[in-house]
This record gives C-alpha cells, structure tokens and sequence, in this order.
C-alpha cells in the first residue's frame, strides 16, 4: 500500500540524486519495489553515443542487453521512430508512457521486443523528451 511515508522515502531519494547517484538507485529500487516491476533505469539516448544507463535499480540488465540494443536495435527502435513521429505534428517535449507512443500490441510485434526486450524481462519505459531530442546532428 502506497503511504504518506513511502511517497516522501522516494521524494527524499529523488531530491538527494543531483548530489549522490547512489541516491537513483535507491529511488529506482524503491519505485520498482512500489509498482511490482522487477526493475528500473535511468537511460539516456543519443545519436552520437546511442543507449546507456546512467541509474538502475532492482534487478540488472546488464552492458550485454545495452550492447546489443546499440549495435542492433538503435536505429530501429520503434519508440524513437514515435517520438520523431511526434515531433512532426506537435510540441514533443515532455514526458510519454510506452502506450502513448506505440501501445503494446504493436510493440510485441517488434524484432527489438521479441529478440532483446522479452528475454531481458523488459516491457514498460516512460520517455521524458527534452528540447535537444530534436537538435541536429
């Protein structure tokens, strides 16, 4: 059960993350621990550096499932075909859960779903999109 305690041990947490990253990995554990997921990331993507984990708590995934996600999946993601979707008609910046840019039945018919996502126990992201999302190359 969600208490008045629980939400201000993470607010707590999220407030002290600029100045300790051991801060995120206690918030993402607890956030995991709060909606039965088995684990959570702080991710960043870029053009240039593609996919890593800046945070993570509960359960790894590892380098090997961002690894592969690099060399294979990064150019063919179906969230960022989305989002570059997205701001081709309106005001991207913000944030966005999985199923407002492709609802689940369409991501399981992904390769990235079925070939990297499925077997690392993966299925729900929520993406903030921020201004340079969109800055050229």
């Amino acid at each position: 059960m969600l208490t008045v305690d629980t939400f201000s041990e993470l607010l707590h947490a999220l407030h002290s993350a600029p100045l300790d990253q051991r801060h995120w990995q206690r918030f993402l554990t607890l956030l995991s621990r709060l909606t039965a997921s088995s684990s959570g990331y702080f991710l960043s993507a870029d053009p240039q550096n593609g996919l890593a984990i800046l945070a993570e708590g509960g359960r790894p995934i590892g380098d090997l499932t961002v690894t592969a996600y690099n060399q294979a999946y990064a150019t063919k993601d179906p969230f960022r075909a989305a989002l570059f979707g997205l701001a081709r008609v309106s005001d991207p910046i913000g944030v966005f859960t999985d199923e407002d840019l492709l609802p689940s039945a369409g991501l399981l018919r992904t390769d990235l779903y079925r070939d990297l996502l499925a077997p690392a126990r993966l299925r729900h992201g929520t993406f903030h999109n921020p201004r340079s999302f969109l800055s050229p190359l």
